[in-house]
């Protein structure tokens, strides 16, 4: 049986005030790619990280101004969006 190789990923606090953390359970060690951009598709952040197992990364949202964004997370095997509400 071949296994998904999906990773788990929540963004918390969502609603955020300061920063927020981006958690990911990778199966395996990969480098992830993480885009943040304004609903109008304006890149606001963008930057990589390793993960190897549970991870927690931090989305530096304390310095984007109030509003909704797309947090665009690549893995090489997936891509998931989620919604960031910065207040």
């Amino acid at each position: 049986e071949l296994s998904q190789n999906k990773a788990n990923m929540k963004i918390y606090p969502n609603p955020a005030t300061g920063n927020s953390q981006l958690i990911i359970n990778s199966d395996n060690a990969t480098t992830v790619n993480i885009v943040v951009t304004e609903l109008n598709g304006r890149l606001v952040s963008s930057f990589a990280k390793q993960v190897n197992g549970l991870s927690n990364i931090t989305i530096p949202s304390e310095n984007f101004t109030k509003g909704i964004y797309i947090v665009k997370i690549d893995t090489g095997k997936q891509l998931q969006q989620l919604k960031l509400v910065v207040q």
